[in-house]
């Protein structure tokens, strides 16, 4: 089993179901912090930058996007 996508810099978990959404949440409170929306098929892949900022997601719609994590995106769309 693979290890949650998740930052320990910004306390972050990025949570994909079969909806097509990412849901971003608080690790310190486990809230959620926002909803990524932009895909149109089933997400496959999901990663964080190495200093936490960014977050990549791979779909099946062919497309590779890239999402900023901090503070707490202001829109749920990708960069």
């Amino acid at each position: 089993m693979r290890k949650p996508p998740h930052t320990r810099e910004l306390s972050r978990l990025a949570v994909v179901g079969f909806s097509n959404v990412i849901r971003l949440f608080d690790t310190e409170w486990w809230e959620p912090v926002v909803d990524l929306r932009g895909h149109t098929a089933t997400i496959h892949d999901v990663q964080f930058s190495p200093d936490g900022r960014s977050l990549a997601t791979a779909s099946s719609d062919r497309t590779v996007r890239i999402w900023s994590t901090t503070p707490a995106p202001a829109a749920s769309t990708p960069k």
